[in-house]
């Protein structure tokens, strides 16, 4: 007879840990969160505007592709939210697995895995914005050489 049994979200770890290897910090907040979000701004235009971007569908997707907004920017533009670490540990959505092309071949290189992937790296607002880095890319441009990458094949 099969039971539920609980999965955490993700393992018990730092919150450096949570925020760098299993929640998504980089996309844009959809706009639940942004209306939870609003209930932490102690800036009356602050909350209001986090509310008209979370009630606004029109101006919320004009913002968010104007802008392609990261919790850091988000903070930023919002400098009177004050975000339990809680709140962002539930709020935030996983990291999604990032699917690459195999460039190996099993006869050449016996037990080993090659990828060939480009690092990407863009500015928003019509390239006057912040750069924007993607997350697995950039973080297989920085690891040193020898680390262990989590992966699977999908055949």
């Amino acid at each position: 007879m099969k039971t539920w049994e609980r999965f955490p979200k993700f393992p018990i770890c730092t919150l450096h840990t949570a925020l760098s290897r299993y929640l998504d910090i980089t996309s844009p907040p959809t706009r639940s969160f942004l209306k939870i979000l609003a209930t932490q701004a102690s800036n009356h235009s602050h909350k209001e505007g986090l509310e008209n971007l979370a009630n606004d569908l029109q101006m919320y997707e004009d913002w968010k592709h104007r802008k392609r907004p990261n919790l850091l920017e988000i903070l930023e533009e919002f400098p009177s939210l004050q975000i339990p670490a809680a709140l962002i540990l539930t709020q935030l959505p996983l990291l999604q697995q990032r699917y690459y092309s195999i460039s190996s071949s099993r006869a050449v290189y016996p037990g080993e895995i090659h990828a060939t992937i480009a690092v990407v790296k863009y500015r928003s607002q019509g390239g006057k914005g912040p750069l924007h880095e993607g997350v697995c890319s950039s973080w297989l441009n920085r690891i040193a050489s020898g680390t262990t990458v989590p992966c699977f094949v999908r055949m």
